[in-house]
């Protein structure tokens, strides 16, 4: 079993014929800001921020994990958002990928698609029970353009947003058995030389 942080990077990458941002276990160096509200003035607003969980296959299909949307989280400054999920134990196959659908908007539940982001082929045997810890970070920033107040809401990646206790089980190869295999082979071939020679050595005496 594999505990993991996954930082939603601002890199992409396409996995399983989906292009999206990379769910990987490394931050970006790279950052980006993905706009969720605008508003003409200075004002703090509520904004809501939440996420579906899928399994995406080598066949490009996408099957809900989460059922909808989970780990809603709301805030109206800069800061970082946290909520807990508790993900199933889920099936899968080595090819699977695990794909996040993250929302955001002015109202709950949020409506928006913001990005998906999307692991490599986990090579896993399922995606184990475990308490996630979902982090966001969200920007405020109030500017004025040519006379006119701005405020502008967006969700920070690269590195500022992450999940924590990610966990799977790695699909075990028939690769990564052979040196066992092998050990088992070798002792049983020694067993059985044993045997015949003590055999050779009770008909010797018995002559």
């Amino acid at each position: 079993m594999t505990a993991e942080t996954r930082f939603l990077r601002a890199d992409a990458h396409t996995v399983n014929g989906l292009t999206a941002y990379v769910l990987g276990k490394e931050p970006s160096v790279a950052s980006d800001s993905l706009g969720i509200s605008v508003y003409l003035a200075e004002t703090y607003a509520d904004q809501y921020l939440a996420m579906e969980v899928c399994r995406r296959s080598k066949d490009g299909k996408e099957t809900s994990i989460s059922g909808g949307l989970i780990g809603e989280v709301k805030g109206n400054d800069t800061g970082l958002l946290t909520a807990k999920w508790n993900c199933p134990k889920v099936d899968l196959a080595p090819t699977d990928a695990i794909v996040l659908h993250v929302y955001g908007g002015d109202s709950s539940p949020p409506s928006k698609l913001l990005a998906s982001f999307i692991t490599e082929p986990l090579g896993a045997k399922s995606l184990d029970e475990a308490e996630w810890t979902i982090n966001l970070m969200l920007e405020r920033k109030y500017e004025v353009v040519d006379s006119q107040p701005i405020t502008t809401y967006s969700l920070l990646i690269g590195s500022t947003s992450f999940i924590e206790n990610f966990t799977w089980t790695p699909y075990v190869l028939i690769a990564e058995l052979m040196p066992q295999v092998v050990q088992i082979i070798s002792a049983t071939l020694i067993v059985i030389f044993i045997v015949s020679l003590l055999k050779q050595v009770v008909r010797s005496l018995r002559r």
